[in-house]
């Protein structure tokens, strides 16, 4: 029994050991600012950390000081800012004229600017030439759901992020009426080389003109989400033709109008699929093109209906 209880006492001494080491290395700010001079106020206790030591920074619910926090950080804690590899922005009230100041971060792998409604993609110009909104040489992961202008965060962001791998523009709600159009994809994506990982849930324009051309084309993708873009038969077809058949993974197209003959026939195509979720098509599958399906494919993918 003495044994055990030691044992015990170890593991959970080890356990909060390294529940602290997460938290020595984070910035906590999400929700606990009710004014920016709190705000301020918190970020200079964090002045004396050891240099390098603050890798993620949370502003996360902070909807009405996010933008002077990040211009307060970059203004007075430079050296904090050159250590940080992860911001969460979610829901911070995040507006366009602070995105050029995360380029003052400049070891940011993962940025999540999500749920920030008014967040647009407004062009800068210096000597009457446009710079991107947001440039992050070092950026893998970018997060921005539910924001209104993906078309033209898109258009604007195609050279400055040249390491991303994983990019999110899905909505919660899907909304017919986005900005997204060939322009936007074609320069948004056909620069972003390393691309791994793509989600576009819930934006309709997706499908449309050659927007559904431009995705097959990236050879590097691995995971992809289109569910909710009211995709159909036809709208799918370019994923036949292009070279995501060599990468592809993982696919979503949950809450579409697709039927079996066209999903078989994708299927064999994307050599690599080892997952596909189909569930909630309209009108859904039939349990006899479900049982079609879990027998062609049974041991070489899995699949979701």
């Amino acid at each position: 029994m003495k044994k055990i209880f030691i044992a015990l006492v170890s593991f959970i001494f080890f356990y909060s050991g390294c529940h602290a080491a997460d938290r020595d290395d984070i910035i906590d700010l999400k929700g606990k600012a009710r004014s920016i001079a709190e705000l301020e106020t918190a970020l200079d206790t964090y002045k004396s950390a050891p240099a390098g030591s603050l890798k993620r920074l949370d502003l996360s619910d902070n909807p009405e000081h996010g933008n002077e926090a990040i211009r307060y950080l970059v203004d007075k804690h430079s050296d904090l800012c050159e250590a940080i590899e992860t911001i969460k922005l979610t829901n911070s009230g995040l507006k366009a004229e602070s995105l050029p100041q995360i380029q003052s971060f400049i070891n940011l792998k993962h940025l999540d600017i999500s749920h920030n409604p008014s967040l647009t993609a407004v062009v800068h110009t210096v000597s009457g030439a446009p710079v991107a909104p947001l440039i992050a040489s070092n950026l893998q992961v970018l997060e921005a759901r539910d924001i209104e202008k993906a078309g033209g965060f898109l258009y604007h962001i195609n050279t400055s992020l040249p390491r991303l791998e994983t990019l999110d523009l899905s909505v919660s709600t899907p909304d017919s009426s986005e900005d997204i159009n060939d322009s936007s994809l074609t320069l948004g994506l056909t620069a972003l080389h390393h691309l791994k990982s793509l989600a576009f849930a819930g934006r309709h324009k997706v499908g449309l003109g050659r927007g559904m051309y431009i995705i097959s084309g990236i050879s590097s993708l691995v995971y992809l989400d289109l569910s909710h873009c009211n995709l159909d038969d036809n709208l799918i077809l370019p994923l036949y033709e292009g070279t995501i058949g060599g990468s592809l993974a993982d696919l979503r197209l949950a809450h579409n109008y697709l039927t079996g003959t066209s999903i078989v026939s994708l299927c064999f195509y994307l050599q690599r699929l080892q997952h596909i979720n189909l569930s909630e098509q309209t009108p859904r599958l039939p349990e006899l093109t479900k049982n079609a399906f879990s027998r062609i494919f049974e041991g070489k993918m899995a699949l979701e209906f």
